[in-house]
């Protein structure tokens, strides 16, 4: 149909023009044999509040499990140190060895050697026995603690001979040329493996 046939049948040419593209482009999105008989008006569609929330739940669990690794991480370790208890028999001996292997007795220094034989008598003494008050105590106040015990005649005459020849090296200034060092060690050795003191 042509614009001379429109205008003699009385067809306004404004409304052709303007369906044919509208009709043009509908018929090109339906498939071949198909046709539109209803649309339905849009469906509102809810937002997932549940599935937004689970999501952001994951989100910070996953920060707060890292954070806890970091922790952990970063944590020091901290060790337990075993404290390590061992009788006054073992810690006497112990000093003794200690003696043996110093200067002082390599030297033969008596005055050190001395007063480390008597520290080591009065610190076993009071630690095995209770008798006297250790390194603090004198040799008399030693004697008077052994004078009011029990202790065993031998072992009283063994301590008495040690601590006055210690004594006499000590506070008279001699050089300990007529005393044994190996004599007073082995009297003090002998007094500390000596299991009982007291009768």
């Amino acid at each position: 149909m042509n614009k001379m046939q429109m205008r003699k049948t009385g067809v306004p040419l404004f409304s052709l023009n303007a369906t044919a593209p509208a009709m043009v482009a509908s018929s090109a999105l339906l498939p071949p044999g198909e046709e539109i008989f209803d649309i339905r008006p849009a469906i509102q569609v809810a937002w997932p509040w549940w599935e937004t929330a689970l999501e952001a739940f994951a989100v910070v669990l996953i920060f707060w499990l890292v954070w806890l690794f970091y922790q952990w991480l970063m944590t020091p370790v901290t060790r337990v140190q075993k404290k390590i208890v061992q009788s006054p028999q073992k810690q006497a001996l112990r000093a003794i060895e200690r003696l043996k292997l110093s200067p002082v007795w390599e030297h033969r220094q008596m005055k050190e050697i001395c007063e480390t034989l008597a520290v080591i008598l009065k610190i076993y003494s009071h630690e095995a026995f209770n008798l006297g008050q250790g390194a603090s105590s004198t040799t008399d106040e030693l004697f008077m603690t052994l004078d009011r015990s029990t202790i065993a005649g031998d072992v009283y005459g063994q301590i008495r001979e040690l601590l006055l020849a210690c004594d006499l090296v000590k506070f008279t200034g001699k050089d300990g040329a007529d005393i044994d060092p190996e004599l007073l060690l082995a009297t003090l050795t002998k007094l500390i493996r000596r299991e009982a003191w007291l009768r």
